[in-house]
């Protein structure tokens, strides 16, 4: 398994637009566009099994990923393990499953030597929330995180995507 290292940071919904569209100065426009669907098949007490589709609007590719995510011993960390599957199983395996799906366009921007992962959620029960992730190759990096984030909501279970898609009635 690998170790995720991630930050997490609210960002109002005006101000992602106008990063989004390039009309904030000093932030690069995005490298990157997906549309991601997702759906948690088992949750237990500390770990989940994640099924996700991701469709990326500038190279028109498709995939698919089953994931578990688990506890590590480092602390702000999980122990992830992903595997591809084809795109169809992917789709049939998420249609079959009687769980809500989450969906959000994921915007990748560089910062750095970081790229920031801003996540928009479409589910209209999620009221357009949008969140900026960093991963990071290694605990405590030293980082300064941009002007336009919000508050930093690392580690508040409630913006865990695992706890987002109870909120959906799909």
């Amino acid at each position: 398994m690998a170790l995720e290292i991630e930050r997490k940071w609210l960002v109002e919904k005006a101000v992602a637009e106008a990063v989004l569209n390039g009309e904030r100065e000093g932030v690069d426009l995005p490298v990157e566009m997906s549309i991601i669907r997702q759906t948690y098949v088992l949750r237990g007490d500390h770990s989940v099994l994640r099924l996700r589709t991701q469709t990326n609007l500038m190279s028109k590719t498709h995939e698919c990923f089953i994931t578990v995510k688990g506890p590590s011993d480092v602390p702000g960390a999980v122990e992830e393990h992903e595997m591809a599957v084809p795109i169809e199983s992917g789709i049939s395996l998420m249609e079959s499953v009687n769980t809500p799906v989450l969906t959000k366009m994921r915007y990748c921007i560089p910062y750095g030597e970081f790229m920031v992962e801003v996540d928009e959620f479409t589910d209209p029960e999620l009221n357009g929330l949008v969140v900026a992730e960093v991963e990071f190759p290694e605990p405590d990096m030293a980082f300064i995180p941009p002007e336009w984030f919000g508050t930093e909501v690392t580690g508040h279970k409630q913006y865990a995507n695992a706890s987002l898609v109870k909120k959906i009635s799909n």
